[in-house]
């Protein structure tokens, strides 16, 4: 329903749970809720007045990334409502950003030269905190920043 404060905000699916950040653009902040998956309703309120980030969905958590200059924070955004940083990565020389994903508690990061050409790949394992670089050769396309791909090893 128009108006309904429960259909405001960004959606996405986490540990079976349907999750909403709501983005509050004068103190530049975030809230983080949960939501009845019958009625869609608002039920709680995990995180709030936290700084404003770019979101994806991970197999038990949401993930938020905050950019502060060439400076990526990843936080894990728990359906407890704990909000950790996971871990923090400089930008090197010629990347221009990274792309996030996580599956089976690893995040898969990828850096890249301009949003067609994949400059560096790793591997970071949340719960022994290891990050390693993955081997690859560079590739890139030329009609599409998006990437799929399947790391065999």
């Amino acid at each position: 329903e128009y108006g309904d404060t429960s259909n405001k905000g960004r959606f996405y699916g986490v540990a079976g749970s349907l999750i909403s950040v709501l983005s509050d653009y004068t103190t530049n902040t975030d809230s983080v809720r949960k939501h009845d998956l019958q009625t869609g309703q608002v039920i709680e309120t995990l995180s709030e007045n936290i700084p404003a980030g770019s979101y994806f969905e991970g197999d038990d958590a949401l993930y938020q990334i905050i950019v502060n200059d060439k400076i990526y924070s990843i936080y894990r955004l728990s359906m407890q409502g704990e909000r950790k940083l996971i871990i923090q990565l400089e930008l090197e020389e010629g990347e221009k950003g990274l792309s996030v994903d996580e599956e089976d508690g690893k995040l898969l990061i990828v850096s890249y030269k301009s949003p067609f050409e994949a400059k560096q790949i790793a591997l970071y394992e949340i719960a022994s905190n290891k990050l390693g670089d993955i081997s690859f050769e560079p590739f890139g396309s030329t009609s599409s920043p998006d990437y799929q791909f399947v790391i065999l090893g």
